[in-house]
């Protein structure tokens, strides 16, 4: 089965495809999907096929046209999603955001250094869990104020990366 979070504006629904069908928020929609192309999803939904054509725009954003409307999605893992609601948890009211390790892992890559600058939403370091890389990124703009890791150590969850300000 594979889980996905799919943000559609302020509205997010945890989609769940199997052989079977579609599970929206744990509601089962019977609606198998028939085909999966590069940039077109076929389904079957009460004998009736639909043909949905999907633009990736990357970093997770994807273009979609289904009934004639156009929805522009944020689609993510239910891992990135634990990261990502993590990383929202952590903003603060005094503007030093902790980077805090989202999951036990390797860290693979640390891309800013000491007093450097960054914006929101620039990837600060890769973290590598169950055989995926996950992007950290800054919850806000500011300065690396902290580099508390090196590259290549493994870390628990919870444990600090970096400081931003």
């Amino acid at each position: 089965m594979n889980e996905y979070f799919v943000s559609i504006g302020r509205t997010k629904k945890n989609i769940k495809l199997n052989s079977r069908g579609i599970l929206i928020d744990d509601k089962n929609f019977g609606a198998p999907v028939v085909n999966f192309r590069k940039n077109l999803i076929i389904l079957n939904v009460n004998n009736r096929f639909y043909k949905v054509p999907f633009i990736k725009k990357g970093n997770g954003k994807y273009n979609f046209l289904l009934n004639g409307h156009q929805y522009e999605t944020i689609v993510r893992t239910k891992l990135q999603e634990k990261a990502n609601e993590f990383l929202i948890k952590q903003k603060n009211n005094n503007n030093v955001h902790e980077i805090l390790a989202p999951m036990p892992g390797l860290l693979l890559k640390i891309n800013k250094k000491l007093g450097e600058k960054v914006n929101e939403g620039e990837t600060v370091a890769v973290l590598e869990a169950m055989k995926m890389e996950n992007e950290i990124k800054a919850p806000s703009n500011g300065i690396i104020k902290d580099i508390y890791l090196k590259e290549g150590m493994s870390i628990e969850k919870g444990i600090k990366i970096l400081t931003i300000k």
